[in-house]
């Protein structure tokens, strides 16, 4: 590898470290009275939703990963 190679890879490494750094890992959680949680049926926990009201909803469902 060039000194002009080398000194391009270390600082683009450089570059991503700070553009990441910035960012928060995990939002902030979500609130149950917000409008648009309502809207969407969203609970933190989900031993607490409704059957009756959501029925294609099952106990195995993962929704740990949820992106709302």
């Amino acid at each position: 590898m060039t000194n002009l190679r080398r000194t391009f890879m270390i600082q683009s490494i450089g570059a991503a470290a700070l553009a990441l750094a910035g960012r928060p890992v995990w939002a902030a959680s979500l609130q149950e009275s917000d409008p648009a949680a309502q809207a969407l049926g969203y609970t933190a926990d989900a031993s607490r939703v409704d059957p009756s009201k959501y029925p294609h909803f099952s106990h195995n469902q993962r929704c740990s990963n949820c992106q709302f």
